[in-house]
């Protein structure tokens, strides 16, 4: 695998874009990872660990892996790991335990003389390297410190750039490695009781990341990690705030307010909103007050012209603003602010979980009830609002209640509203409902989200759900364990056409790979005959196609 694809991979799986992973069948796991979009990697896995097969269903095509599968190794490595000599993938050599630990004792053998020595060579042909060692280990105050610390971002963006001065997709990673570097040394100074620096530091690496996205192609998500990776030091900071001195904390509440109102994030409201709630935490005095309050008037004017950006900005001031209503005019005030803004949904919610705290369900109810009138054009919100009133029928016990809102959550697509309906009838009752509400979802035009089918499995209705995979054949693979035991051939017979489909289909090396994956699952499901006579059938069907002849042969039937 190349090496770039295997890092890409390891930053994919330690930054959490894998949302899930799970062994369908013995060997087999699925999992969906985020990228520019959702996609789906299928592995299958030999029993000494070793990967047999694995698929993305992502539009990569330069290489034999993507990073969505790489970075689903690395986390089938970790699931692994107490198997300590198998294992799903090597770690890149630079994250190597063992081989850590060895140079780290032979360094511990030399003499400081013979380590001055060896970096003064090697930073004679590294500018970069010259820098690390003097932000590391220089004695300088700290602006200087922020200027070497810049110089330091910047001569990774440097070398990574074409020459226009453009960033490519495949080197914004490594771009961004000056970020992280400074990044640590932020929190170091924060360790050692700096914490204006470390703001500054923080500031400086959100502020040259934001800079990026001007003259870089940040498809992977780069900028955006070490943007919210110098949000945490501030989050950071913000909790020792106790310990801080008044003349630090006025000095970070300037800082901050500076960096929020600087030209770079007229583009980046999110970030610019994020800027001025970390400020808000720092202030003390009127004066300061005021200072934020003309900030937060100054940005409502300027984004008047756009009626979605202006209503995003209104909610998100106003929330700063309910924060320090909080914190300096009592609960009183602040209940009345609140209240007098729950058309914004931020707050609603903040009204329900008061109303949660203070065991008022009348207030939770009618305040769903007026949130889902309001937002009934908004999926999202509608659910939510729909929920918090559902959980509310439990605690008070409104069976009849919880049931009507129940059904409409389940004719949605919600198995979990299934469940819980179920749950509320005894078996003579349910024995009465079941029929009715099965034919109900049946007759629907729409299977949201395969409830339906969910539904069958859980009632162990075979014949009915056979009769669904015929209608909906790609669901052979979820489904053929349940059916294979009394419809064999109707299951083969499906998995065959679908592989002769996705063959006529099928035209990149990946596309191969996808065809092979079905067939090793139709192996799997106790169709190997099926699954030889389909190969067969496919290599005779297609002379002309080299490499999909060579994902053929490499099947083990």
């Amino acid at each position: 695998m190349e090496k770039k694809i295997l890092e890409r991979g390891y930053q994919y799986y330690q930054d959490g874009h894998i949302r899930s992973l799970k062994e369908t069948e013995a060997g087999l796991y699925q999992a969906e990872v985020e990228g520019n979009a959702r996609y789906r990697i299928y592995v299958e896995l030999a029993e000494d660990n070793t990967i047999l097969a694995s698929e993305c269903d992502c539009p990569y095509d330069l290489g034999e892996f993507c990073k969505h599968e790489a970075a689903v190794y690395f986390a089938l490595r970790e699931r692994k790991s107490e198997v300590q000599e198998q294992q799903v993938i090597p770690m890149p050599k630079s994250r190597q335990g063992p081989q850590k630990e060895a140079i780290k004792k032979m360094l511990e053998k030399a003499s400081q003389e013979a380590l001055a020595d060896f970096l003064l060579m090697l930073a004679e042909g590294s500018e970069e390297l010259k820098t690390r060692i003097e932000l590391a280990f220089g004695d300088e105050n700290d602006q200087q410190e922020v200027k070497r610390c810049r110089k330091l971002i910047q001569s990774y963006i440097d070398k990574n750039s074409d020459r226009h001065g453009f960033i490519g997709y495949d080197q914004m990673w490594e771009a961004l490695k000056g970020t992280e570097l400074v990044l640590e040394k932020s929190r170091d100074v924060l360790g050692k009781g700096k914490a204006v620096q470390a703001v500054r530091l923080a500031l400086l690496v959100i502020g040259e990341a934001v800079d990026m996205t001007q003259y870089g192609d940040d498809s992977d998500g780069g900028i955006g990690v070490a943007v919210g990776d110098g949000f945490e030091v501030l989050d950071e900071v913000r909790e020792e705030l106790e310990d801080l001195t008044e003349t630090e904390r006025k000095e970070i509440f300037a800082l901050i307010m500076e960096e929020a109102d600087n030209r770079r994030y007229r583009g980046w409201i999110d970030c610019q909103i994020d800027l001025l709630r970390r400020s808000a935490g720092f202030i003390v005095t009127p004066a300061e007050r005021e200072r934020m309050e003309n900030c937060l008037k100054k940005l409502i004017t300027a984004s008047q012209k756009d009626s979605w950006t202006s209503e995003y900005l209104n909610e998100n001031i106003l929330l700063i603003q309910y924060e320090l209503h909080c914190r300096f005019e009592g609960e009183a005030q602040a209940t009345a602010f609140l209240n007098r803004h729950l058309n914004y949904s931020k707050f609603r919610e903040i009204a329900i979980h008061q109303a949660m705290g203070e065991g008022d369900e009348a207030r939770i109810i009618q305040l769903c009830l007026e949130g889902e009138e309001k937002d009934k054009g908004y999926s999202g919100l509608l659910n939510r609002w729909r929920e918090h009133r559902y959980q509310s029928y439990i605690r008070t016990g409104q069976l009849d209640n919880r049931r009507s809102l129940a059904l409409e959550f389940v004719e949605e697509g919600s198995f979990q509203h299934y469940q819980d309906l179920k749950s509320t009838y005894s078996t003579d009752e349910w024995s009465d409902v079941y029929p009715k509400l099965i034919e109900r979802l049946a007759g629907k035009k729409k299977d949201h989200r395969g409830i339906y089918a969910q539904i069958l499995v859980e009632e162990q209705e075979w014949e009915r759900l056979m009769q669904y995979v015929f209608a909906n054949p790609r669901s052979i693979d979820s489904y053929y364990k349940y059916l294979m035991a009394e419809y064999r051939e109707e299951v083969c017979r499906i998995f065959q056409h679908n592989i002769e489909q996705a063959a006529a289909l099928a035209n990149t090396r990946s596309h191969y790979r996808g065809v092979c994956a079905t067939i090793r699952t139709l192996q799997k499901a106790g169709g190997k005959k099926e699954a030889r006579d389909v190969v067969q059938s496919l290599l005779l069907k297609y002379p002309r196609r080299p490499a999909f002849r060579d994902e053929l042969n490499k099947l083990k039937l």
